[in-house]
């Protein structure tokens, strides 16, 4: 719609329109101050809409949208009217800085970054300190950015689209994002190890909880060249990608090729995230998630797109952290049979389905692997379920001459390297001095305990140490002592059968002429399940 600037004030809604500020919607001049007066004339009623009608907009300056102590800065909107609303973001840093306010809403206009001091951050949401320790309820919505590839800026993140640090109850509808990290969510202490940043209120450097993040309507995170993850994540829980498209591509405006992630998303070193659901379509990598700490009550449904990837690229990469309570459903379009996950890490209480994947999970992963149903398009395999048993075995032994304790069990059918469980072995018992006496003495006696939890893949040998004796206070004498030398536990599988044994070596002396006489248990628990329980299905 056409309007002449003495309407622009009667827009249903507006408070402010930047044309009435002096702004420029042709972009050759910088309208940054215009603006920012609009803003601020919003703020003074209490909040309010900051019209942007159709035009483009150069914006040399950040945009103070910030809480401080004496400024509230909420209920403000930016409004503009779809695409054919352009702000040119040339600020060299940050472009809407939002710290430590709340109820902001950001909506119909296309931010790009093309001049030749490009901002590195459109967004930039964070808490502040003081009164303002929060950022909650801020909006997005109908909103696309593409900035330029700058691999340097923000401590090698490149150009940012969005940057959340710990604010809380956000959301976004329909946003399209562009950069060489198109989406960054953070807690704190990583963002200030990470990230140098700036802003017109203080930044809080503290952590406290993030979440209530969703990404409704359709969301893009294309990642120039491959420079980073289109999706950095770390720390939040309760976060929703309800329809998201994670890609890589080429910046139009510079010849910058270089692709170093295969990930379209990283988690963050430092904090889990948690109660977080993704699912969407990722095009231009290989790879879907590289897993940097815990993750824990997490769903994901995604299609990974063909990018001539082989059978060893794998489609989580769990490194050694734990994946617990989650739902995880992936397909990928390359021919190869490529690994689900890979890692040395622990996946508990989850349910894996992937179409294309390999039958098994790599033996370095499924030896950790606990209460866990993995699946592909032909078989169904269940992990750390089923037949538990237990075995206690009393041995006597006469220590006249060095004796040896041993304890065997033996469980079902299992495939070596491809099942799971743990080992728990406890050894316990008396040594006592018997037979006739030779002086003046009362029997002595030494009491002992060792224990040992082990995870095995069922194929290798674990020494577990030497117990401690504690011998009674002999009379004098009596020079009674006692050991247990040498205890190793084996977890071996001998034709199919899975054998688990206990041994060592007992020993002492007496001045009673029979020596030393050893009673106690040695327990061998394994609790998971018998190997590879499977049902083929196709």
């Amino acid at each position: 719609m056409s309007l002449t600037k003495a309407t622009y004030s009667m827009i249903s809604g507006a408070v402010i329109n930047v044309l009435d500020e002096g702004a420029d919607s042709s972009g050759l001049t910088d309208s940054a101050a215009a603006v920012q007066s609009a803003i601020n004339k919003a703020v003074v009623n209490g909040g309010g809409v900051v019209f942007f009608p159709q035009g483009e907009y150069l914006i040399n300056t950040a945009l103070n949208l910030t809480s401080v102590v004496g400024t509230s800065r909420a209920y403000v909107t930016l409004q503009g009217e779809g695409n054919a609303t352009v702000i040119e973001a040339n600020t060299g840093g940050r472009l809407f800085d939002c710290v430590g306010s709340n109820f902001l809403m950001f909506r119909d206009f296309y931010v790009v970054g093309t001049k030749n001091n490009p901002s590195t951050i459109i967004f930039q949401l964070a808490r502040s300190t003081g009164s303002f320790n929060f950022c909650h309820h801020n909006r997005i919505e109908n909103v696309t950015i593409s900035i330029k590839s700058i691999h340097a800026a923000n401590n090698n993140f490149g150009t940012i689209g969005l940057l959340n640090v710990e604010g809380e109850d956000f959301s976004t509808f329909n946003f399209y994002s562009s950069a060489n990290s198109p989406v960054v969510l953070m807690r704190q202490p990583a963002a200030a190890a990470l990230l140098t940043l700036t802003s017109y209120a203080p930044i809080a450097s503290s952590s406290v909880s993030f979440g209530q993040v969703t990404f409704a309507g359709k969301t893009l995170m294309q990642a120039w060249n491959r420079w980073c993850p289109p999706l950095h994540i770390d720390g939040v829980n309760t976060c929703t990608f309800e329809n998201a498209h994670w890609a890589g591509g080429t910046s139009p405006w510079d010849s910058d090729t270089t692709s170093t992630w295969e990930y379209a998303i990283r988690t963050g070193a430092t904090n889990p995230i948690a109660t977080c659901q993704f699912f969407g379509l990722v095009e231009s990598h290989k790879k879907f998630m590289f897993v940097q700490a815990n993750i824990e009550n997490i769903q994901i449904n995604a299609l990974v797109a063909a990018e001539n990837a082989i059978a060893t690229d794998p489609l989580i990469n769990l490194q050694n952290y734990l994946m617990v309570g989650s739902v995880v459903s992936m397909q990928h379009g390359d021919t190869a049979r490529r690994q689900f996950i890979a890692g040395t890490g622990q996946i508990i209480d989850c349910v894996l389905s992937g179409y294309n994947v390999t039958d098994y999970l790599e033996s370095t992963l499924a030896v950790n692997v606990l209460n866990t149903e993995h699946s592909n398009d032909r078989k169904i395999l269940r992990y750390g379920q089923g037949t538990q048993q237990t075995v206690i075995a009393t041995v006597p032994i006469n220590i006249a001459t060095p004796g040896t304790i041993v304890s065997y069990i033996s469980l079902p059918t299992v495939t070596p390297n491809n099942s799971s469980g743990f080992v728990s072995v406890k050894l316990e018992g008396v040594i006592t001095t018997y037979g006739v006496k030779t002086q003046a003495a009362a029997p002595s006696s030494a009491r002992f305990i060792s224990y040992v939890d082990l995870v095995s893949n069922l194929n290798g040998t674990y020494t577990i140490g030497t117990p401690a004796t504690t011998l009674s206070t002999p009379v004098s004498g009596d020079a009674a002592t006692a050991a247990i030398t040498g205890l190793t536990v084996t977890a071996a599988v001998v034709s199919n059968v899975l054998q688990i044994t206990a041994s060592g070596t007992a020993s002492g002396t007496s001045a009673y002429t029979n020596g030393v006489n050893l009673t106690g248990t040695i327990a061998l628990e394994w609790r998971g399940f018998s190997g590879n329980e499977g049902v083929v299905i196709a």
